[in-house]
């Protein structure tokens, strides 16, 4: 006797999603506890993938100041960089970018629901606004050799939180990073 149970759903939100799970050779009672537990951690990797945590770079992925009209690239986020987002936009991830928010494609990041990098929490105290006469880098410390996490786009402003030797200190999608003093206007 062979003992076959399946079942199939389709789960309607923001971001649909099919599943089909078959058993084989078990009770019916199992299968059932099976398929269950199978569809709950299916939903719940489905909802950590599609809320608003953390996002990695898949590529170097430009940071734009709205997602509608005319896309204005404010920035670049680089490859394999870690941000925390703050909400999801349709097919775009906010994030914070300085004093305001700034938006990244959804198809240029992998979403995590927990990251093991240390971040910053709570909102940007804001402690002037630097705009830049160039393209800037952004790095991880205020150190010459640190580690690129993203650009900021000549002429855009962007608010610091304090002054760190030739460094000033930015909060970029809930990550402080650095941008050199020479590189402000």
């Amino acid at each position: 006797m062979s003992l076959v149970y399946n079942d199939v759903g389709i789960v309607y939100d923001s971001h649909p999603f099919a599943l089909a799970v078959m058993t084989n050779r078990i009770s019916y009672a199992k299968s059932q506890k099976v398929i269950a537990d199978l569809a709950s951690i299916v939903y719940k990797e489905h909802l950590a993938k599609y809320s608003a945590g953390y996002v990695k770079t898949n590529n170097t992925a430009l940071v734009y100041k709205s997602t509608t009209g005319s896309l204005l690239s404010i920035g670049k986020l680089s490859k394999g960089q870690m941000f925390k987002g703050m909400a999801m936009k349709g097919q775009w991830i906010e994030l914070q970018w300085g004093s305001t928010k700034g938006y990244v494609k959804m198809s240029d990041v992998t979403p995590y629901a927990a990251v093991s990098q240390s971040f910053t929490s709570g909102t940007v105290k804001q402690a002037g606004v630097i705009t830049l006469k160039r393209d800037a880098t952004i790095t991880s410390t205020s150190s010459k050799n640190s580690a690129l996490i993203g650009m900021i786009s000549q002429h855009q402003s962007i608010a610091y939180l304090s002054v760190a030797g030739d460094f000033y200190q930015v909060l970029v999608g809930n990550r402080v990073g650095y941008i050199q003093k020479n590189d402000r206007i």
